[in-house]
């Protein structure tokens, strides 16, 4: 009888671990964000990532990388964070952010060097 019980236990135990891994695996990803960064030397670059996700550019050798995040599901209000990716020595470091609205014009930033940016909910058909 006491065989039966742990057996039953262990059961359930794994039931419970294969139904909060298979519930994680269903959880939808961030939404898309298209995004386009105006460079110093006025090149613009188009970038698909999702909320949360980081896309990065090379300005004088450097990568610099841009994280947007929403603050409503219509993507409507964004904060693009502007980062400096480092080096091998060196960490990488938050260097500003921009709030934007999603699918309006372009943005400066207050970072040196200067980026423009904007973004909008949903994928870019072109990037670059």
């Amino acid at each position: 009888m006491r065989g039966l019980s742990v057996r039953l236990a262990l059961l359930a135990g794994l039931f419970i671990c294969v139904s909060a891994a298979a519930l994680h695996a269903f959880q939808p990803p961030s939404p898309a964000v298209a995004m386009s960064v105006a460079l110093p030397d006025g090149k613009l670059q188009h970038f698909n990532t999702f909320e949360g996700g980081l896309v990065t550019v090379t300005v004088g050798g450097r990568e610099y990388g841009f994280r947007p995040t929403m603050h409503d599901d219509a993507g409507q209000r964004m904060t693009i964070t502007v980062f400096d990716m480092g080096t091998t020595t060196e960490a990488v470091k938050e260097i500003g952010s921009v709030d934007v609205r999603g699918g309006a014009g372009m943005v400066p930033t207050k970072t040196t060097p200067a980026f423009k940016v904007q973004a909008s909910k949903g994928a870019n058909p072109r990037t670059t």
